[in-house]
């Protein structure tokens, strides 16, 4: 009998409130860890035992297992019943507080859960013949059963989303909710978000703290589990939220005056201080007394999301603010993760695949992908959710195992830029149009001149070219079969793998780009490509609200960064520096250099001086990038410019003089 699993009591019997019954339950019961028992109720009031790992319970508060979602929920606790807890305590001391469970229902047997009556002895031959019949009819009943189940968890499901999606409706609504999370929003609608001891423990803090910072590398799932935090609260109907807030600075916190019992999410609050480090001390102040004034007096709950090497290097600063004490400071490592909660990941994830594999492949396809490494870029449960959106990365599952994420899909892009089909090869203009745009990008921005432009000298360098190189052997290689899956979504034997269940799209424009500005036919065709390319599909995600110009966003951040630096390595840094955006430059970029201590001295050695994801600038291209922010703003981009991390850089700082004298004595003459 699986102990990780709810079981209710024996009819009559309810969980203890002794100590010594208590043990003898735990006793019997043989958890794995003797501090997982747990016997308590579910939504149902009904008692029951499960070995899982215990939370914090906030004081009177009664812990009560949810079975559909396998996870904790708190309810008050009621006097009238018995004793209350009185201040914070673990899931597992439960049996201490007889108001939690004195008003459990004893578990009743339905009528089609009765013993059948005994069977009357049969002669021997007769008993043979019954048992063949039987088991012929298994063979024909079992199938259609378990065909009709299976049709019937999907409905099921359906409806669970419908229902669930009509709930998050106001939320998906609001209009301060970013653009670039509401593929978030849609997958927490959808269920691809997978519990895990990690998301328990949170639970319980943010419940007691008011407050809790998720910290980890890119992609390891801390903005969806800073999300479903709050949604659950709004999903179970507890009247707990009044609004869900999603900000990305501290300034952005304290200058507004969020509702009673808002829930908010600070995501990537620590990324503006790698780039403007001064503003680090007065936001400080700002966060001490925001955690007075909005957790202690409003009842408002806060949850940081930070990128795990940016923690390191300013986690000293806050180490005395009260939102960020030990114990509200949660890491998230899917490395600690145990391998159920891994298939729990990758399953969750398969569900948003257009293409759909039958059941024995896809427990091949499952067990694969527990072989993925992790990587310093890419976290287990970012390359997965790639992976599925992405059906060419899919069909090379077993590359990526082999050689590793990051190189397959930098290959990905090296093939998709020399593609001989010059609608493919736009289509990958496209995305690194979005990517200098800084992650998303509407059909406006074609026609716009300035960015028009733009598009152009991107389409003129990779699109027109008047000979396609050939792909590289690795890139060749990346679309020939491996030992999984073949680019056919056939394995080696031929059996088909992954059904090839998407249709290309109509070749809608052959004709070169000019270097004139983009006329509305070709805009349709952009329009096409966004909507129907399989590969730009996988990459941008389609944001809901935007019909009359639409909006696509990277898929995840850690993707567009990837690209950044595939741009800069493969065409080097005067094309990226020409064409990138300005805000792209400023926030997306480092200098090579260690300069990260020349504004912190209490950096150690160990932390990494320039963070995961940016794209390196060498040092012979200062001048160029110099030039570049003087030209497009004529030295006048914001007052923090000469607080910019840049300006740090000894090299650069002189080298942005020079080009600031030089560009004003031409301008004065």
């Amino acid at each position: 009998m699986g102990r990780n699993k709810f079981r209710p009591r024996p009819s009559q019997e309810l969980c203890p409130f002794e100590t010594m019954e208590w043990e003898k339950l735990r006793t019997k019961w043989n958890c794995t860890d003797p501090a997982d028992y747990h016997c308590l109720p579910d939504q149902y009031n009904v008692p029951g035992q499960i070995c899982v790992k215990p939370i914090w319970v906030s004081k009177n508060k009664c812990p009560m297992y949810i079975t559909k979602e396998n996870m904790f929920d708190l309810i008050p606790c009621d006097l009238q019943y018995g004793a209350c807890s009185d201040k914070d305590y673990r899931s597992n001391e439960v049996f201490k507080y007889p108001g939690c469970l004195n008003k459990t229902e004893s578990f009743k047997e339905s009528s089609t859960l009765k013993p059948e009556p005994p069977i009357l002895p049969l002669p021997h031959m007769a008993g043979v013949i019954a048992a063949v019949v039987v088991v012929l009819c298994l063979l024909v009943m079992v199938p259609c059963i378990i065909k009709r189940r299976s049709r019937r968890r999907r409905r099921r499901r359906k409806e669970k989303q419908d229902k669930e999606y009509h709930q998050l409706q106001p939320l998906l609504d609001q209009s301060s909710f970013p653009v670039g999370l509401q593929k978030v929003m849609d997958y927490v609608k959808s269920g691809v978000f997978s519990s895990s001891k990690f998301y328990d423990h949170a639970i319980g803090v943010l419940d007691i703290h008011g407050c809790v910072s998720l910290i980890g590398p890119p992609g390891s799932g801390k903005t969806l589990t800073a999300v479903q935090l709050a949604v659950r609260k709004y999903r179970g109907g507890q009247g707990g939220m009044s609004r869900l807030i999603v900000y990305h600075t501290v300034k952005e916190l304290t200058e507004t005056e969020p509702p009673n019992g808002a829930y908010i999410i600070v995501d990537d609050w620590l990324d503006q201080y790698m780039h403007y480090p001064i503003m680090l001390k007065e936001d400080k102040k700002q966060l001490e007394e925001s955690y007075d004034e909005y957790i202690k007096m409003k009842n408002v709950h806060i949850i940081f999301t930070a990128q795990e090497d940016k923690w390191k290097m300013f986690n000293h600063d806050f180490s005395e603010c009260a939102l960020f004490v030990n114990d509200s400071l949660l890491t998230i490592n899917s490395k600690a993760f145990k391998k159920t909660e891994l298939k729990s990941i990758i399953h969750n994830n398969l569900s948003v695949m257009e293409t759909r594999m039958e059941t024995k492949l896809q427990n091949k396809f499952e067990n694969k992908m527990l072989e993925l490494e992790w990587e310093e870029e890419f976290s287990f449960p970012l390359i997965v959710n790639v992976i599925c959106v992405n059906r060419r990365l899919a069909e090379s599952l077993g590359l990526i195992v082999k050689d590793g994420f990051t190189s397959i899909l930098k290959q990905f892009f090296d093939s998709w830029s020399k593609d001989k089909d010059i609608d493919e090869r736009r289509s990958f203009c496209i995305l690194v149009f979005a990517a200098f745009l800084g992650g998303n990008v509407n059909l406006s921005n074609f026609k716009r001149q300035m960015t028009g432009h733009v598009y152009e000298r991107i389409c003129s360098e990779y699109a027109c070219e008047k000979s396609v190189e050939k792909s590289s052997s690795k890139g060749q290689e990346f679309l020939k079969a491996d030992e999984c899956i073949n680019s056919k979504g056939k394995k080696s034997d031929e059996q088909p793998i992954i059904s090839d269940g998407i249709e290309d799209i109509t070749k809608a424009n052959s004709k070169q780009v000019n270097k004139t500005e983009t006329s509305l036919a070709e805009t349709a065709s952009v329009e096409t490509l966004l909507q129907k390319n399989q590969r730009l599909r996988a990459c941008l995600f389609k944001v809901r609200g935007h019909e009359e110009d639409p909006v696509f966003v990277f898929q995840h951040n850690a993707l567009q960064r990837c690209l950044l630096q595939y741009i800069i390595i493969s065409k080097k840094e005067k094309f990226f520096i020409e064409n990138a955006s300005i805000e792209v430059l400023r926030e997306n970029c480092w200098i090579e250099e260690g300069i990260a201590r020349k504004f912190h001295a209490k950096i150690s050695d160990n932390v990494i001086a320039s963070p995961v994801g940016l794209v390196i600038i060498p040092t012979k291209a200062l001048v160029l990038l110099a030039e570049r922010i003087y030209s497009e703003t004529k030295g006048f981009i914001q007052p923090q410019w000469s607080q910019h991390v840049f300006m740090s850089h000894k090299t650069f700082c002189e080298t942005w003089k020079k080009v600031v004298k030089k560009n004003s004595r031409e301008e004065l003459s």
